[in-house]
Order: C-alpha cells, then structure tokens, then sequence
C-alpha cells in the first residue's frame, strides 16, 4: 500500500527526472537568494520586509524547511562558481530574517547544518567559513529552545568533522544554557519544562569529555582527529568552560535556590570523572611534550585544560569550606 512518502523510483529510460528536479531547486534558490540580497540593500536588517516575495508572505515563509532544501542544492551545485557562495549566503540572509524559536526541525535542515560545519572546517576562503558559521547560528536560533540542544546534541554525536567546529558547538552548548538559567527561584525553565534542559546540556558536557579522553570506549563514535592531543585539548577545553559555568553559577546561588541543573548537587561526582581526569589527562600531555619540538599550539592547549580543571576544583573546595 502507498503512503504517498516512498522514494521516488527513477527507471534507466527516464534518468533525466532527478535532475530537472535539482536544476529547479536551483533555480528556485537563485531567485530567492537575489531577493535577500535586494531586501538586504532596500531594507536592510533589523528593519521588517514589506509582504511579498518569492516563497509567500514576506520573511514570515523563510523556515528552516522552506529555505534547506533551496541551499542544499545551491552549495552542492556544479553548475556554477558562484553558486557556493550563493547558497551559503542565501542560508545566512535566510535564517536571520525567519521567525525565531519556533522550529522542531526537519530532514533537510539537519543536513544543510551538517553541510555548514564541513564548510567551516575544510574551507580556505573565510568568507565562506564566516558565511557557513552565521547561517549555522541564525538556524540554530530558529529552533525551539529545547530543539536547540537535541540539535547540537546531534551534531556533536555526529561527529563534527573538526575539533574547532566541535569547540563552537559545545561553546554553543553553554550559551543556550545561559538563555535557559532561570531568574529567580521557582522560575520555570523555558520550553518544555517536562524535558529539563539544564541536566541534559551538563550530561551532554560530561559525555563529550569522557568520549575525547577514550576514544576507543566508542567504537564508531569517537571522531578520527581525536587520536590528535591537540584536538582532544580543544574539545576537552571548551567543554570544561561549560561545566566551569554551571557549577560558579549554582555555587554562588546556592542558598537562594536550588541549583537548576543539579551539577552542584553531583559536584564530586564531576570533579571525579570529567574534571580532575582531564587535569592529569592535560599534565601527561604535557610532560610528553619537548619544549624544543616547535609544538607549542599544543601545549598551549594543554596548559588551557590543566588551567581550567584547577579553577574548577579550587571554586569547589573554597564554597565547600
């Protein structure tokens, strides 16, 4: 029985049928994509575009469903140079002009985000990197608060193609639980306070150093550039930064409510796994390293690990005194 969602089955005498589908996305993205690059110069953002254009009513149209499948097809096009560009233009005009927080996310759209780290990690030209991180964030922003973070969740499972665009993410990961910290006590969480955001991002946090300090505990998961020290150190740094804001957040206001992702309430549990492993994780780094080797990048990475390890322990023990 059909449900109207199967594949469609191109045979050999009508092979022509899936390009013609490309060349109109294509097409249908190049339209689009002049039509932000004009709004851009006649009402430049913040200021709201007059209803109208090429996908419906104004900006009101221009979801991560509308506008992935459109700079999917652009980025990937061969047809032309300039169409990389375009479409990664496209997304970053797109994207900050669209409603935020109100999308669950869809297929395309996890793969235009997936496109968007490559291009951040294995582009030369940093215009294009720039372009590919703003459409990145801005589709990020569009999602539901919750959203956002099964999102960089499945990014960072993924796994990212480079420990730099791994770093953002988890630098990511700590905004969105700033947004997510409550006010005052009692306040609830925004968006689906059934599904805690704050334990999930620390969980999230935890995992994320427990995978760059064994790879081989996740056969299958653990990205190849973590056999690198130096890569590992700038996952595992940007990781610490996170949990470093969690527990000072909850251990200085833990007397006026209680702590909301319950990281201070687990704070031995923490230092135990994730953060003291990491420090002497970062001093054996360290004494492998020949000063006289020219690897100072990755020393330098490994004094930031061992840096913030300390500061977290030392915070910790001094609250606990």
């Amino acid at each position: 029985m059909e449900t109207g969602n199967e594949p469609i089955g191109l045979d050999e005498s009508d092979t022509s049928a899936f390009t013609k589908l490309t060349v109109s996305y294509v097409a249908t993205a190049l339209i689009v994509w002049r039509w932000l690059v004009e709004c851009e110069e006649t009402t430049p953002w913040p200021e709201v575009v007059k209803p109208g254009g090429p996908l419906g009513d104004g900006c009101t149209d221009l979801t991560v469903a509308q506008i992935a499948p459109l700079a999917n097809a652009l980025i990937a096009s061969e047809r032309s140079p300039t169409h990389f560009s375009s479409g990664l233009e496209l997304a970053a005009l797109a994207f900050r002009r669209a409603p935020c927080g109100v999308e669950d996310g869809c297929v395309a759209g996890h793969e235009l985000m997936r496109k968007l780290q490559v291009v951040m990690a294995r582009t030369a030209d940093s215009v294009a990197r720039e372009s590919a991180r703003l459409g990145f964030v801005r589709a990020l922003a569009l999602h539901r608060p919750r959203r956002r973070l099964d999102v960089l969740r499945q990014c960072l499972d993924a796994p990212p193609p480079s420990s730099a665009v791994a770093a953002m993410l988890l630098t990511l990961v700590t905004k969105e639980t700033e947004r997510a910290w409550p006010g005052k006590a009692g306040e609830r969480q925004p968006d689906e306070p059934q599904r805690p955001f704050l334990p999930a991002a620390v969980a999230t946090v935890e995992a994320q150093i427990a995978l760059a300090l064994d790879p081989g505990s996740k056969p299958g998961r653990a990205a190849p550039w973590l056999a690198d020290s130096a890569c590992a150190a700038d996952v595992i740094g940007a990781a610490l930064n996170a949990l470093r804001f969690v527990l000072m957040r909850e251990g200085c206001n833990v007397e006026r409510m209680e702590p909301p992702s319950r990281a201070w309430i687990r704070k031995n549990e923490i230092l135990a796994k994730s953060v003291r492993p990491t420090a002497e994780w970062a001093k054996a780094r360290l004494a492998e390293c020949d000063e006289d080797d020219g690897a100072w990048e990755g020393r330098m990475g490994f004094h930031h690990v061992l840096e913030v390890s300390e500061r977290i322990v030392e915070f910790c023990e001094e609250r606990d005194e």
